[in-house]
């Protein structure tokens, strides 16, 4: 079981409160736990999962959290320099044990661009179980 999407365009908005920062474009999605309507993995089975978020900003930052059940677990914190040149990433991955129907999402903190491309996305959420 494992999954791996992510945003294949800039989004640059105010958030709301704890929005989930939902990565629509799947680049696979083997055994069908991650939603890319709602942004949600849903776990098929017990077991310890590994997820990895990235986040890219342009002339910003964005900051989010893996988030399981409503718990934030680990931040993510792309800040990036201000003027033309100013790009930030950051990265963060961790291991948590999920009981089967745990949810995982990430969840924007702070911050207003989310910066990706369609043909080489930068911003991406991914997990597997490695059991």
């Amino acid at each position: 079981m494992y999954f791996s999407s992510t945003v294949n365009k800039d989004i640059n908005k105010r958030w709301t409160s704890r929005e989930k920062i939902i990565f629509t474009k799947v680049l696979t999605n083997i055994g069908a736990g991650y939603n890319a309507t709602t942004g949600i993995f849903t776990a098929p089975r017990n077991g310890g999962y590994l997820f990895l978020c990235f986040l890219a900003s342009h002339s910003n930052e964005i900051k989010a959290s893996v988030v399981v059940n409503g718990t934030p677990k680990v931040g993510v914190p792309a800040i990036a320099r201000s003027g033309p040149n100013g790009y930030g990433a950051a990265g963060n991955a961790v291991i948590l044990q999920l009981a089967r129907g745990d949810s995982v999402w990430i969840e924007h903190i702070s911050g207003e661009y989310l910066w990706s491309h369609p043909t080489f996305p930068y911003s991406t959420f991914s997990g597997y179980l490695v059991e």
